[in-house]
């Protein structure tokens, strides 16, 4: 980019109303920006009188300025993922369920909004199924089972959503081994029959332990 820019983002500038559903922003920068332009992001800027959603999104690994900028207007971030900073915090209004990290600069303080987490626990961007690249939530990640029980029926990929007891935050559900419930293994009676093997050998150790 020229030097000096006082309108950039790495990603998307949003000049109209927009929705950003189920979609991974990552691995953008802006090079030879001005950091104290009015509208600067490595992410995504979203323009004055542009209302704008985040839902079920992540932003993340964009380097070097704001993740999100919102430059007017405001913008409604659902069960999102934001790789911070975000830039003018009150011009964000939290639907719940959000995920800051690293920092406290997005506002989010509805129920089950989640600001200041040290490590998301996210692998790198690669080939994670389906028709893009994809970020995809450890295990332990706090952003599992995190998203309430109300969300799209599928993630980014085309994966069943919830694959464990809630939903997950951000725009790629986890799938978690053995877990039980109606989506994964072609039911509950499937998962529960997945897991009674593994049940079973822990009280055969014991036994053996025993005598």
């Amino acid at each position: 980019t020229q030097p000096n820019y006082t309108l950039a983002a790495g990603a998307l500038v949003s000049s109209g109303p927009t929705t950003i559903v189920q979609s991974t922003i990552s691995g953008n920068s802006v090079v030879g920006a001005d950091a104290s332009a009015a509208a600067v992001a490595d992410g995504v800027v979203f323009l004055p009188g542009t209302p704008a959603q985040l839902d079920h999104a992540t932003i993340t690994a964009n380097t070097g300025l704001n993740g999100v900028q919102v430059a007017g207007g405001t913008v409604s971030v659902l069960a999102t993922l934001v790789g911070g900073p975000c830039r003018d915090a009150a011009l964000y209004t939290s639907a719940g369920y959000n995920l800051e990290s690293p920092g406290n600069t997005c506002g989010f303080t509805q129920p089950g909004d989640t600001p200041n987490v040290a490590d998301p626990r996210l692998g790198p961007l690669t080939d994670n199924g389906g028709p893009t690249y994809t970020h995809l939530p450890a295990v332990l990640s706090p952003a599992v089972n995190a998203a309430g029980a109300v969300c799209p029926a599928e993630d980014q990929r085309g994966t069943a959503r919830p694959q464990g007891i809630a939903c997950d935050i951000g725009a790629v559900e986890a799938v978690v081994p053995g877990a039980c419930n109606g989506t994964v293994g072609g039911g509950a009676g499937a998962g529960a029959a997945q897991a009674l093997p593994a049940a079973a050998l822990v009280l055969g150790w014991l036994r053996a332990r025993r005598r």
